[in-house]
């Protein structure tokens, strides 16, 4: 949706992809810049659900950086650019260990678990290792 806001200029799409951000950012966001809840599955839940053992999947790390990086580039805005660094540094690469072999597909903040190599959803594995 960010990238057809970009490239059509479209007003309707620009103003629902500012939206959508707004409702992310100030009341379903993480301070370690994790996403998702996992109230309803692998999506947000209500507004302000930011429980301590949140699932802030890896790969919804993965997507948050794309998407804040897009608006970075779309609107030429500091607070999309320090926000994705946010997600990169402490969701992103808090979820996979030094060698980057292993990771944890949900990365709660309260993670006593150790990271796994590969999950029965391979998406996080090509996400972190190749795009991210």
């Amino acid at each position: 949706m960010a990238d057809v806001a970009v490239e059509t200029h479209d007003i309707d799409y620009q103003g629902a992809v500012r939206s959508l951000w707004d409702s992310i950012v100030n009341k379903k966001y993480y301070l370690t810049g994790g996403v998702g809840s996992g109230e309803t599955a692998e999506g947000f839940g209500p507004e302000y659900s930011l429980r301590n053992n949140a699932y802030c999947e890896s790969c919804s790390s993965c997507g948050e950086i794309f998407f804040q990086w897009k608006l970075n580039l779309a609107y030429h805005d500091a607070r999309y650019a320090d926000l994705y660094e946010e997600t990169l540094f402490n969701a992103l690469l808090g979820s996979v260990d030094l060698e980057a072999k292993n990771f944890y597909y949900p990365n709660p903040l309260d993670a006593n678990a150790s990271r796994t190599p590969w999950h029965n959803c391979p998406c996080c594995v090509g996400n972190i290792r190749g795009r991210c």
